[in-house]
């Protein structure tokens, strides 16, 4: 991968990408909102390029991002990152994408407690809404 000297995020994370995990790498990225959001949404971005250029599938950054959750996915902020690589990775179905990568990790029970709750929280009830109405069109 060839660097751009411009742009000093993804400078930053060539440099961080051989001494941490994406799993390490996102926690790093989580931890950095709320004390210097501008610089974390910067960083955040440049790994969803990577993740994309390094073509991982929707899962894979599911468990970077989200795994260490459980069911309480819905309820962290990091839900946001997982939804913004999913919408650049399949722009055609990914509400689909999303659907598929939940009910591969949460039972039906499960996951419909989580998009019922999630749909009574203004920050995630459109999302819970479409992925509702799509798990129950299936």
């Amino acid at each position: 991968m060839k660097l751009d000297p411009h742009k000093s995020d993804d400078v930053i994370l060539s440099v961080l990408k051989p001494h941490y995990s994406d799993e390490k790498l996102a926690q790093m990225l989580s931890l950095g909102y709320g004390h210097n959001d501008e610089i974390a949404a910067k960083l955040t971005k440049a790994a969803l390029k990577k993740w994309l250029g390094e073509r991982k599938s929707a899962d894979d950054v599911f468990d970077f991002v989200l795994k260490q959750y459980r069911e309480s996915v819905f309820e962290m902020r990091d839900l946001n990152t997982w939804v913004s690589y999913v919408m650049m990775l399949d722009k055609v179905d990914p509400y689909k994408t999303m659907l598929t990568v939940l009910q591969n990790r949460f039972d039906a029970a499960a996951l419909r407690t989580m998009l019922d709750n999630a749909e009574t929280v203004g920050s995630t009830k459109v999302l819970a809404q479409k992925l509702n109405e799509l798990r129950l069109s299936q």
